[in-house]
């Protein structure tokens, strides 16, 4: 193979609290790409992989890339990866290898700053509103589905990349020595690691470039090798032995459901007096939830969230318009001025919640009380959720 100079996209997913995402922090988390990806109950087997991407990185190379890509997704659809251009007389690769940088993944518990997760680009380019429906993220499609979701609409003149494969590696990409290279304008070649151990500080994305050869050798090294995430308590058993978890792990495996089973999800949310644990809609035909999670049989738990719920509607009442709505935690709960959408509380604690289910019924309280146990198969954790008064199974890994 002719030496060349190859191009990858590394994206940026630096989603924390989740306050202006379509899709909840599971569009922040590439672990819900990768379920989604995986999973065989789902009719495609591509996605979206987060927001657009800017052609950024490139150097001297910029505008005849961006010029050369343009001129090819306009004579046709969306282009398929990898593409080998001429540029100045010089053969340049733009590869179907890509990776995500993440400040923190706001669902799986990782190391901060790092390039764990690999990506395969089926194809780039301008994907039409059909297209996007189609290929988006289950939770981003409900953020669209909101009301402010609804008045923003879709933006087709933006470049977004389609993935038809995702893994996470067993270590991050390691920062001494690394081959990755970025053009920044005026500077030269630098770096992709600054001696920060952070990367050029750009908006979404960056291309990085190599030779082949030292690509070919990059992906050859022993730090490449990926893990085989088949379920959600692989996820959980390997971070219990690999890293710090910081909440409980009540709500650590509710996040992996989440991811696994494409709700839209938020949590640790400030209101006017508490944080909520979790605000969630687990698909475009049921009623947002808030779940105020408790470790045990908790009735005080009741009024706490009927507190939080009467602050959340309050707040969401004053937004004026969908522009408004983007400064709100609670914006996808808009629904046009002074409405609020029909909001369902849920009190999650163990088995038995005698006194809990008491307390709703007594204080006439339309809440679900939703019980939980935990598992182990395997020698790995699980967790079994269902409704108390259904006996419904919610759900269960």
């Amino acid at each position: 193979m002719e030496e060349m100079m190859e191009f990858r996209l590394v994206f940026y997913m630096n989603g924390t609290d989740a306050i202006n995402f379509w899709g909840g922090r599971s569009a922040a988390s590439p672990l819900a790409y990768y379920f989604h990806l995986t999973n065989p109950k789902e009719k495609e087997t591509k996605v979206l992989l987060g927001g657009s991407f800017k052609f950024q990185g490139l150097g001297e190379f910029h505008s005849d890339i961006k010029d050369k890509l343009e001129e090819l997704a306009e004579a046709s659809e969306p282009i398929s990866l990898p593409k080998q251009l001429t540029i100045k007389g010089e053969h340049i690769r733009i590869s179907n290898k890509a990776y995500i940088y993440q400040k923190i993944d706001p669902l799986f518990t990782q190391d901060e700053h790092e390039v764990f997760w690999e990506a395969t680009i089926n194809k780039i380019g301008r994907f039409k509103s059909e297209e996007q429906k189609k290929y988006r993220l289950g939770t981003v499609q409900m953020g669209y589905d909101t009301k402010r979701g609804q008045r923003v609409g879709e933006k087709n003149c933006e470049w977004r990349a389609l993935i038809s494969k995702l893994v996470r590696r067993e270590r991050p990409v390691p920062k001494d020595n690394c081959p990755w290279k970025v053009y920044n304008r005026g500077k030269g070649e630098q770096s992709f690691w600054h001696s920060s151990g952070m990367p050029p500080k750009l908006r979404n994305n960056v291309f990085v470039h190599a030779t082949t050869g030292k690509w070919k050798k990059f992906d050859k090294s022993p730090e490449r090798k990926t893990l085989t995430i088949t379920k959600v308590t692989d996820v959980i058993d390997d971070q219990i032995k690999n890293s710090h978890i910081r909440e409980s792990l009540v709500h650590e495996l509710l996040k992996k459901i989440a991811a696994r089973d494409g709700w839209w999800v938020n949590f640790e949310v400030p209101v006017r007096r508490g944080r909520i644990d979790f605000l969630i809609n687990q698909s475009r035909s049921h009623h947002w939830k808030v779940i105020e999670v408790k470790l045990r049989d908790n009735p005080g738990a009741v009024e706490q969230l009927q507190d939080y719920l009467e602050n959340i509607e309050k707040e969401v009442k004053k937004i004026k318009n969908s522009d408004d709505s983007w400064n709100s935690y609670f914006g996808p709960l808009w629904d046009g001025k002074g409405k609020c959408v029909k909001l369902k509380g849920v009190v999650l604690c163990a088995d038995p919640p005698k006194e809990t289910v008491k307390e709703v019924k007594e204080g006439h309280h339309d809440f679900d009380v939703w019980i939980y146990k935990f598992t182990f198969n395997d020698n790995k954790l699980g967790i079994k959720i269902w409704d108390a008064i259904t006996k419904e199974p919610i759900a269960e890994v």
